[in-house]
């Protein structure tokens, strides 16, 4: 693989990755906004088929941002390993720049966040089904 496919590679696996990110938030969003203004609305049929809905969705956007960020470290560790041939083009390359033990934990970060974030999103779905928040009429 030539340095400017290695590099381009780079940008392309970086931006599946965030477009997989915004899209991981985006339905975590839209759940908690859903929780707590629907949430005290919906019978018991309805919330069933909101929330197996939203387990699904999260989850496979979670695998997804999960398995482009490991092709995107994937590239990183290619483009650090060409790099460290003397005269190497790929000098400039930012990808250098990113620590080797942010790299070795960034997949289990990332995962641990997402189980975090999914956990807390179904709190704070249960708190507002007990109507603990006042706050939404």
């Amino acid at each position: 693989m030539t340095d400017y496919e290695l590099a381009s590679l780079f940008v392309e696996h970086r931006n599946a990755w965030l477009f997989s990110i915004e899209l991981l938030y985006t339905i975590l969003g839209l759940f908690l906004a859903a929780s707590a203004f629907a949430a005290t609305r919906l019978s018991r049929g309805l919330m069933t088929i909101v929330l197996v809905t939203y387990v699904i969705l999260y989850q496979s956007a979670a695998f997804t941002t999960s398995g482009d960020a490991e092709n995107f470290f994937g590239v990183v560790h290619a483009i650090k390993e060409k790099a460290k041939a003397p005269g190497s083009p790929l000098e400039w390359h930012t990808a250098l720049d990113l620590p080797d033990t942010l790299l070795a934990m960034a997949p289990t970060l990332g995962i641990a966040v997402n189980m975090i974030l999914f956990i807390c999103s179904l709190y704070f779905f249960y708190l507002c089904r007990r109507g603990h928040f006042k706050w939404v009429s």
